[in-house]
């Protein structure tokens, strides 16, 4: 189903590549784990960064809003909503990281019976449930990029992960056979970089 995230995603990568991607340079200070949460989501770690299907916390289709919303919610309430967020027409709107599913469903008011018969083919049970539970936990392990690591609700992304230490790792009980398994998992992907950063903290701390 074509989606208006599409367009939204266009527009993220480029206010991404204008002013996150410095923030994925920046120095990391190793006490400072509070810092690094995803817009103030406490069950989110990242650094910012281009947008990107392997290196972003949640899976693309948590991002934007579907086109059947225009049928349940009005085209004209839909794009009204979607124009308050950051674009070029925009540069003072509303975060880009906040236009996601679970929000539009909550602020258009979008009954659960509607969504669920409109986006049965779009979302498993499980994400739908998380949409309407309001509750940040069931959201990220329904939403979860494969590509990222879950570890007691939370999501670690590669990039949060290879600038970070092993005690940083130890505090978030991140323990070393969880690290493995996920290394082995990114190994074969563009998060090469990221991998080789986290496998040899691992390697130096034997």
């Amino acid at each position: 189903m074509k989606k208006i995230f599409i367009v939204i995603l266009t527009i993220f990568c480029l206010i991404s590549l204008l002013g996150c991607e410095a923030a994925s340079n920046k120095p990391i200070e190793n006490d400072t784990i509070s810092e690094n949460l995803t817009k103030g989501n406490p069950y989110v770690y990242d650094i910012g960064g281009p947008v990107s299907e392997y290196s972003d916390p949640y899976v693309l289709i948590y991002y934007g809003v579907d086109t059947f919303l225009f049928d349940i919610a009005g085209r004209e309430k839909v794009e009204e909503w979607v124009s308050q967020f950051e674009s070029l027409e925009n540069p003072k709107g509303r975060d880009v990281s906040e236009l996601t599913i679970v929000n539009a469903v909550k602020e258009l008011d979008v009954s659960r019976e509607a969504f669920e018969e409109a986006g049965k083919w779009t979302y498993t049970k499980e994400q739908i449930e998380a949409i309407y539970s309001n509750d940040q936990k069931l959201i990220n392990k329904a939403f979860v990029n494969e590509f990222a690591l879950l570890v007691n609700d939370k999501i670690y992304t590669s990039r949060w992960l290879a600038t970070h230490t092993m005690e940083d790792y130890k505090k978030e009980g991140i323990t070393e056979d969880l690290l493995k398994e996920y290394l082995n998992k990114i190994k074969e992907t563009p998060l090469a970089e990221d991998h080789n950063k986290i496998y040899n903290k691992l390697d130096s701390s034997k």
